[in-house]
């Protein structure tokens, strides 16, 4: 899937999709609002990991989630909310099933969640703080504990967890066997 610079593509609210794409490549100003919903990038090789963060760091845009690259209209119409875009490699959460999907370790999964939801099971629970505990000082991914998108894990990002403790814990902001939307292959946007 390519967005170039100046386009941009976006999923429907409702928290109920999953968009899977083999690659994903946003140029320039290029958007994607993946609004309450996930996504899945099922590389080949190699990982797309540095590229798919720095289009949700750009996308972030300092906290307005309205950015280039990879954006949350449902957050940035929240501000108060808590809510984040998580990402991780499938192989570093030793997971097979994200969003009610099958995935590999060749996958990147990127989720709409609670800032602190560093597992992405959409939910800010001991486990995270776990997570944050070993990542502490240090320079880490969102699964090391990274909310505020600078690599740097410090007092900003136990901040953010604290202020998130326990969202999502009974109810996890999550998918149920949903539908995928597949991107078999995509021309520019």
């Amino acid at each position: 899937m390519t967005i170039n610079s100046g386009g941009s593509a976006a999923i429907a609210p409702g928290g109920a999709k999953v968009l899977i794409t083999p690659s994903l490549s946003i140029l320039g100003s290029g958007k994607l609002d993946l609004a309450d919903n996930d996504l899945i990038v099922d590389y080949a090789s190699p990982s797309p990991l540095a590229a798919v963060k720095a289009a949700i760091v750009t996308g972030f845009a300092g906290g307005a989630w309205n950015g280039s690259g990879i954006n949350t209209s449902v957050a940035a119409a929240n501000p108060l909310g808590g809510f984040a875009v998580g990402y991780s490699e499938a192989s570093d959460l030793g997971i097979t099933m994200f969003g009610g999907q099958t995935v590999d370790a060749t996958a990147v999964l990127v989720k709409f969640t609670w800032g602190g939801d560093f597992n992405l099971d959409g939910q800010v629970d001991v486990t995270d703080l776990g997570r944050l505990a070993s990542g502490w000082q240090t320079s880490q991914n969102w699964i090391g504990g990274e909310t505020t998108y600078d690599s740097l894990i410090d007092v900003s990002d136990l901040g953010i967890l604290a202020t998130n403790w326990q969202a999502g814990v009974g109810a996890p902001l999550g998918r149920v066997a949903a539908a995928p939307l597949a991107i078999q292959s995509a021309g520019p946007a």
